[in-house]
This record gives structure tokens, C-alpha cells and sequence, in this order.
């Protein structure tokens, strides 16, 4: 499975935060982690805000930074195309999602409309953006069971008796 990883559920991978485990049980159990080449410039903003309103100390502040800076040649980044942000606008409107926010689930949703066979999981930590990328088809990782199995992690499917929406019912509201 691939995760893509909006910048509110990546900074909990360098930051101590509620969902960090999970990310990190992600991290490890995902075929690949994706995510919006903006958020290079939102994840380094996140930290600097720990550190200034006193979340984060200097040296935990730098060493965070240095461990995104490492891993970031291996994540994988979608690229924001003139549709991309046109997508991204529609969605901002249908969804009353912020900017950046829209960029992310436009690029998820690019990334999983190419995906052959394969499954995406969307990672937020943004209650608005999880329901918008819910009601836009996506599986969110509030879908999954991360809990340990057997000493490992799993990522399970949606939960017995999930009911998700059809595409056709979605499109017509």
C-alpha cells in the first residue's frame, strides 16, 4: 500500500505528537510514502513554529530538521501542475478546505487515480481534510487498524460493517 502523508501527519514523524506512533507504524508498513513537494517548505515552517511557541527545544529542533532533510530524497513527491492547483481550487470551494490542504488532497487524489491494482491510504491529521478526502473516495488511515498484531503491524481493511458511500451517490450530491 502506498500512504500519502499530508504535512499535519509527516511533521509527527519528526515531532513527538498525538498519531506519532501511528505514523511512524505507517511509515514502516507502507510500500511507499508520498506526498506534496509543498510540504518541504511546510514541515520545516511546522518545526521552526515548535520551537519559537516553545514545543520544541533548539537541539530537538535541529535534529528533527536534520532527520527530514535525510529522509526527504526517499519520500516520494507529487509535483503541483497547472490542473493539480485548478483541482485543488475546485476542491478548496466543494470541501471549505484551506489552500495547502487542497493541494494535498488534489494530489493524493492524482496520484491514486494512476495507481494500477495498487491501494492508497491518505494520512491527515486535519478532521476537515479527512472527511473531505473520505467523501472524494479516498481511504483515510482513520480506515485502517494499526494496532500490533502478533508483534507486528498491520494496516487491515476499513472495519467490519464500514459502510462507504459509492461514487455514484457521491457524485450526485
Amino acid at each position: 500500500m502506498i500512504a500519502y502523508f499530508d504535512t499535519s501527519f509527516l511533521v509527527k514523524l519528526y515531532a513527538a505528537e498525538d498519531d506519532s506512533e501511528t505514523a511512524r507504524a505507517m511509515m514502516s508498513t507502507a510500500s511507499a510514502i508520498v506526498t506534496s513537494v509543498v510540504s518541504y517548505a511546510e514541515l520545516c515552517s511546522a518545526l521552526a513554529r515548535k520551537r519559537r511557541e516553545g514545543g520544541m527545544d533548539e537541539t530537538s529542533y535541529r535534529a528533527a530538521l536534520r532527520a527530514f532533510q535525510s529522509d526527504w530524497q526517499g519520500i516520494g513527491k507529487t509535483q503541483i501542475t497547472e490542473d493539480t492547483a485548478r483541482w485543488a481550487g475546485e476542491l478548496a470551494g466543494k470541501h471549505a478546505l484551506r489552500g495547502f490542504d487542497a493541494i494535498h488532497l488534489a494530489s493524493a487524489l492524482c496520484l491514486s487515480s494512476g495507481i494500477m491494482g495498487g491501494k492508497l491510504m491518505f494520512a491527515t491529521a486535519d478532521d476537515r481534510l479527512a472527511r473531505a478526502a473520505d467523501l472524494e473516495g479516498l481511504a483515510t488511515h482513520r480506515d485502517y487498524d494499526d494496532t500490533p498484531h502478533g508483534g507486528t503491524t498491520t494496516m487491515e481493511k476499513r472495519p467490519k460493517g464500514y459502510k462507504p458511500v459509492s461514487r455514484s451517490r457521491k457524485a450526485r450530491r
